[in-house]
């Protein structure tokens, strides 16, 4: 996907277009508890 999402970009850059991507997932930060010590029946 981030292949991808750089080939668009940079076939794109002299239009001034813009490109992201979004890709579903987890992320651990210092402001919660990393996913694999979650009850996962509470969820």
């Amino acid at each position: 996907m981030l292949s991808l999402t750089l080939a668009m970009a940079a076939g794109h850059i002299r239009e001034g277009i813009r490109v992201t991507c979004v890709n579903p997932g987890t992320v651990d930060t210092l402001g919660a508890p990393p996913v694999r010590l979650l009850n996962r029946s509470r969820l």
